[in-house]
């Protein structure tokens, strides 16, 4: 249980830090707006979860292939990490 959710946590974590990069290169926005980008980006990919199959290995490590609702709640703790992180940076 410990590997899949600190893996989504990390994963939305670095959603996050690629939209802060091209956030302060071409578009600066809030800390909070880019958390939540961050998070939506990571729901729209696990809602799609449950619409899709993927049965390539590349697909489904990068888009994983089961729906899980608990990885919602990684996914904001991420989201709310990597902000807070910012924030005090």
């Amino acid at each position: 249980i410990v590997r899949g959710h600190v893996g989504d946590v990390a994963a939305a974590m670095a959603v996050y830090a690629v939209i802060s990069l091209v956030a302060v290169r071409f578009r600066p926005t809030r800390i909070g707006a880019r958390a939540a980008i961050a998070f939506g980006i990571a729901a729209l990919v696990e809602v799609g979860q449950s619409l899709w199959t993927v049965h390539s290995t590349a697909g489904h490590l990068v888009f994983g292939n089961t729906f899980d609702p608990w990885d919602l709640l990684a996914y904001a703790i991420g989201a709310g990490l990597a902000a807070l992180y910012d924030h005090r940076a």
